[in-house]
């Protein structure tokens, strides 16, 4: 605490005189050379450890945290599938240092709360897609049978980062002509 006051003193030296736009700019260049920035973070176990750890979800992939340290980083593009299953839920994924791409390993957390696993499980399911999807697929079919499907799953809907990057989205323009109605009252239409 005391090292974090003068660093914040030292920094109110260094940036005195700036607008507040332009302090604002320096604070969030400031903020992204932070090792947890963009992180979305939740607190979950180790499964059969109990060690408690952080897991972040940002756009370099899924990262655990102990004690406040980075321990693992798992790039999207090596992770495989994501498994959810009551409290626990686990990454299978293809290390990157090794050359046999057949290599499969997992990792297994648990939360004390089944709910809680699987909102962990969605955000990572749904930044997984949105990082690595080229384009979202059709609507699955209705299944017949619902009793015989007891799998979760979730369906990404928005836009991916490659489409966001193809085609970036322009706003739309609208005309909005006004008139006089027949009782005399200015209406519009888009």
């Amino acid at each position: 605490p005391g090292n974090a006051d003068k660093m914040a003193s030292d920094f109110h030296k260094q940036y005195h005189g700036l607008t507040p736009t332009q302090a604002e700019k320096e604070f969030i260049v400031l903020s992204m050379g932070l090792p947890r920035y963009g992180k979305h973070l939740f607190f979950a176990e180790e499964f059969m450890e109990d060690r408690p750890i952080e897991l972040g979800a940002g756009y370099d992939g899924i990262t655990v945290y102990y004690n406040k340290k980075l321990a693992t980083n798992y790039p999207w593009k090596d992770i495989n599938k994501l498994i959810y299953h009551g409290h626990r839920f686990k990454i299978r994924y293809h290390p990157a240092d090794d050359s046999e791409r057949w290599d499969i390993k997992s990792h297994k957390f648990q939360c004390p709360e089944t709910k809680w696993a699987k909102a962990i499980w969605k955000e990572f399911v749904d930044q997984h897609t949105f990082f690595r999807l080229a384009i979202p697929g059709p609507p699955p079919l209705p299944i017949v049978l619902p009793q015989l499907d007891r799998d979760s799953k979730i369906r990404f809907s928005g836009r991916t980062m490659k489409q966001l990057l193809t085609h970036p989205q322009e706003p739309e323009s609208t005309s909005i002509v006004r008139y006089f109605n027949s009782v005399g009252l200015l209406s519009s239409l888009p």
